[in-house]
Parts: C-alpha cells; sequence; structure tokens
C-alpha cells in the first residue's frame, strides 16, 4: 500500500511501521471539507508547524503510528527538484496511535524555491515552486516536479514520491488554476496516503443510521464516519448534537475522536417521546464539516403490573391493604414516580385507593373500611400511563368475609378442610382435633374473644349456655381452628392455630340440633 512502511518480523534492530499522508493546508481562502483533518486540534496529533495559524498556504505531511510501540521520527525531509526543505524537529517520540503532522513554519506565501537544503523556520507554499525551483504562482502549466518525501524512523531511511502531486496542487498553482474535478480557488487538499491522487470531495462526515426507534428508557446510539474517497481519517474530534426534538440540546459527555476506521459514536437516553434530530460535526481550523441529520424517534414504553397472584381475604370493616409493582414491560426495571389506582370489586360499590410507586416500582395503599359485598371480589391495579409510559393494568383476587355476631365458631385442626361442620350436637365427634378429643359439651362456639386472631387463647361455657347468633349467618365467615379443647369446671377453653373463611350452608340456627356446615375457601392466618 502506498505510504505503508512495513517493518517485517520484529527484532531489536527491525524498521517500525507506519503510514505517510500528504495534503494541503490552505486558511487563506477557507473551504472545510479540504482543509486536512485532523490537523493541530486533535487527540494525540502532535504539530510541528504553526499550530492555530489563520495565515497557512503550504503543503502538509503527516506520519500516523501504525505499530504497538513508540516510534522514533529521526527526521523528515521534502524535496521538489533541488530544493529540500527540512523544516522540523529531528528526534520526536510519537507513541502508539500518535500523528506527527508537518507544515509551513513561517506564514505567507512565496514564489518557488532556492535550491539546496532550507532549514530553520521558512515559507512552505509548495503550490509555487516549479522546475529546478522555479516561481511557478499563477502558472497553469504542468510542471512535472514530484515532491519526494524523505523519512528516517528508528535510523531506517525511506523516500516516498507524491505521485499524486497533492503538495504542489496538482503541478500547477491551484489558487489560479483549476484541476479536474477541482475549481482554481482554495488550494487546500484533505489527506490521501502518499501516492495516491488528490481528493476532489474532501472529507465527508456520514451519520448513521438514518432512523431508530426506541421506547422512553432505552439507549440511542449513532455513529459518525469521517473519510476522504473511502480512507478513514483518524484522530479527528467529533461533536455531537441534539438539533430539534425533546431531547434538543442533548450533547456527548465528553470529545469523540475518530477511530482507525474513522468511526465516533455517540449514546444517549430519553426520558420523554418524540422525533430527535441528530447531527454531528467535525470542526477544523478553517470551520465545520457537518454530517448529515438522522432522526431518533422516542416511543412510549410498554409497562406491565404485576401483584400476588394468592387469593387475599379482607374483613368486612376492615383493612385491605393492597400492592402492586409497575415495571418496564421490555427489560422488567422497576418505574418509579409513577400513579397507580387499585380498586376492590366492580360497578357501583367498588373502592379504590391510590399510591405513587417507590424506588422499587411498588405501590401501596389501603382501603379502610371495607365496604363491599361477601365472597370473591376482584382487586384491579391500573397504571394510567403518562407521557412516557404506555398504560397497564392487572387483576388481583380478593374474598371479603365477616366476622359471626359475638364470638366465632370453631373447627378441628384436623378436619378443617373441604366440608367442616362448625356447630351442633355431635361437634366433638365429627372434629378430629391433634391435641385430643374435644368434650362432649362442646357444641363449636367461643365467645371470648369475640373476634379471632391466630395465636390466641379462648374459652366459652358448655352447650348453647353462651347463645351463638341467633339470626342467618355470614355468607362468608371466619373460623377459628383449634388443634385442642379441654374442659375445666364449667369453662371450655383452646387455642387458634388458624383463622379461616367457610362459605356456609342454608340450614343453621342456634340449637345443636341444627348443625352448621359450610366449605373452607380461604385462610386468613
Amino acid at each position: 500500500m502506498a505510504g505503508l512502511f512495513a517493518a517485517g518480523p520484529a527484532s531489536a534492530d527491525s524498521a517500525p511501521g507506519y503510514t505517510v499522508f500528504v495534503g494541503y493546508a490552505d486558511t487563506l481562502r477557507p473551504l472545510p471539507r479540504n482543509f486536512p483533518t485532523p490537523f493541530d486540534t486533535a487527540a494525540g496529533v502532535v504539530d510541528e508547524g504553526l499550530p492555530g495559524s489563520a495565515s497557512l498556504d503550504g503543503g502538509a505531511i503527516r506520519i500516523a503510528n501504525a505499530t504497538a510501540a513508540t516510534e522514533n521520527v529521526d527526521y523528515i525531509t521534502v524535496s521538489f527538484g533541488p530544493c529540500t526543505f527540512d523544516l522540523w524537529p529531528h528526534n520526536v517520540a510519537l507513541p502508539f496511535g500518535g500523528q506527527l503532522v508537518l507544515g509551513p513554519t513561517a506564514t505567507g506565501g512565496g514564489d518557488g524555491c532556492t535550491p539546496g537544503v532550507t532549514t530553520g523556520p521558512s515559507l512552505f507554499d509548495t503550490s509555487d515552486i516549479g522546475p529546478n525551483g522555479a516561481d511557478w504562482a499563477g502558472n497553469c502549466t504542468q510542471s512535472g516536479v514530484v515532491p519526494q518525501v524523505t523519512v528516517s524512523v528508528n535510523g531506517v531511511v525511506t523516500t516516498y514520491p507524491d505521485t499524486g502531486q497533492v503538495l504542489n496542487t496538482g503541478g500547477v498553482d491551484g489558487a489560479d488554476c483549476g484541476r479536474p474535478g477541482i475549481p482554481a480557488g482554495n488550494e487546500s487538499a484533505q489527506w490521501v496516503s502518499i501516492g495516491s491522487p488528490p481528493c476532489a470531495t474532501g472529507a465527508q462526515l456520514a451519520l448513521a443510521p438514518a432512523t431508530q426507534t426506541h421506547t422512553v428508557g432505552q439507549t440511542a446510539s449513532v455513529t459518525a464516519t469521517l473519510s476522504a474517497c473511502g480512507t478513514p481519517l483518524t484522530g479527528a474530534t467529533v461533536d455531537f448534537a441534539v438539533q430539534s426534538g425533546p431531547n434538543t440540546g442533548t450533547t456527548g459527555s465528553g470529545p469523540a475522536v475518530t477511530d482507525a476506521n474513522g468511526n465516533a459514536s455517540f449514546t444517549y437516553t430519553s426520558a420523554t417521546t418524540g422525533t430527535d434530530t441528530v447531527q454531528a460535526t467535525v470542526t477544523n481550523a478553517v470551520g465545520p464539516i457537518p454530517s448529515n441529520t438522522v432522526n431518533v424517534v422516542w416511543q412510549k414504553r410498554p409497562t406491565a403490573i404485576t401483584s400476588t397472584t394468592a387469593l387475599q381475604p379482607f374483613a368486612e370493616g376492615g383493612v385491605a391493604a393492597l400492592s402492586s409493582t409497575l415495571t418496564d414491560a421490555g427489560n422488567g426495571a422497576p418505574l418509579p414516580g409513577k400513579n397507580v389506582t387499585m380498586t376492590l370489586g366492580s360497578g357501583s360499590t367498588a373502592q379504590s385507593c391510590s399510591a405513587v410507586t417507590d424506588a422499587a416500582g411498588t405501590a401501596a395503599c389501603s382501603i379502610n373500611p371495607v365496604t363491599v359485598g361477601l365472597g370473591p371480589q376482584p382487586v384491579t391495579d391500573s397504571f394510567p400511563g403518562d407521557d412516557a409510559d404506555l398504560p397497564s393494568d392487572n387483576a388481583q383476587h380478593a374474598l371479603v368475609y365477616a366476622y359471626s355476631h359475638g364470638g366465632s365458631f370453631v373447627v378441628g385442626d384436623r378436619s378443617a378442610s373441604g366440608s367442616v361442620t362448625f356447630w351442633g350436637a355431635q361437634w366433638a365427634r365429627v372434629n378430629v382435633l391433634s391435641g385430643g378429643g374435644a368434650p362432649a359439651s362442646f357444641k363449636g362456639f367461643e365467645d371470648t374473644p369475640p373476634a379471632p386472631g391466630c395465636g390466641i387463647s379462648w374459652s366459652t361455657d358448655p352447650g348453647n349456655s353462651t347463645p351463638p347468633p341467633a339470626g342467618a349467618l355470614p355468607a362468608y365467615m371466619a373460623v377459628v381452628v383449634a388443634d385442642h379443647v379441654t374442659k375445666s369446671g364449667a369453662t371450655i377453653t383452646g387455642d387458634t392455630v388458624h383463622v379461616v373463611v367457610v362459605k356456609t350452608d342454608p340450614g343453621y340456627q342456634p340449637d345443636p340440633g341444627h348443625p352448621g356446615t359450610g366449605t373452607v375457601v380461604a385462610t386468613v392466618c
């Protein structure tokens, strides 16, 4: 490849590898896309000419270290026939990835050159040098001069001919003479590998992809590619910005620098919906090189609400503690700060409460007191959506039950599933308790305490001397589960290992001869 010196197998005295590029720097007649980029304002670039000068008019050479080690650039000279320019520092250490740029060391324009070796600060107006150093200013006749760039790195000297005549603007004075595809005027020429023809179109900054679509909270990434006639331009600083849309003004968190393929990337996210227009820009000594614009479309994020799948029993007149969790349906991430409504029941008797999701995406609220009807009730979790997120809902399942009046009915722990008998003359015979048989005088109702609770003891009188409820029982009723029942004197006591909900059957009467039966449908505790 023109301009590439391959070192061969590594050894202590082997020559390094590097790439030689040539261009032309003209700040007097600015044309950003043609000005050699990077030149003196990029990471890893060392300008040994006149960094930051606004009065450049001369050829330029760039040496890029293509090895994984630091190179020692002994010297670089450029010859135009009998004239040799040795203007730049010798013995420069160039680290891996580093780039050395050599241009004019004095401002202004010059006509021709002096045969021999020119050193020190000097004009390097190479477009005006003709045969044998003649003044070629304003001359549109092909000079036939092929510049020669001699590079010594780590003691190995190689001379590269600029057969594309980039350094001397095609052998004519480019300020006054047009060339194929290049009009007269601006003389800048973008970097090309030495031996290649000039790049008439200059640098191009292409931004891709043209369009991408994401949901709010995801990450968008765009890549800018800086090249000249297919050759990547490495080491240039790229600025990215959102020009319009919901994220107008968003820029990169730091400078992005083109890599070996001329690529630099920018990533960002959005909290709102809409379409962003993004553009990249590379700015050199004479102005900006803008990219095309691309669109990033931000759509509302799909959401999901989850909650317990277990049947939740709530006491009539008590508190219904509800909770649900709102997440990003795509990745499961919690969504904090969102308002969620939870509704117990349906229709005109439904009850609702609302809460804002916390850092874990969980919303919790309570309904107090519960007034919806007894039995199975739906619980609907609802997120209405907002500017960033789509709505979602979820169904929980609840069972509303009531306490019997004046105390609680009891069943044995080994009989506390399926069909049960919680009241009757044969209670002690049909209920099995792990702690042993119950006294025959216990008919199934306790009155102290009046409401059941797991882990607490209870007491009552024998038979129906402590009267059970006189009227109809609740359709869904809390019932104590005991593992032992004992009698001492006129007092019967027991414990509460569980509280269950029984769907009661018709036929109950407070007379033990009319048993109370039903089916266990839920466990309270």
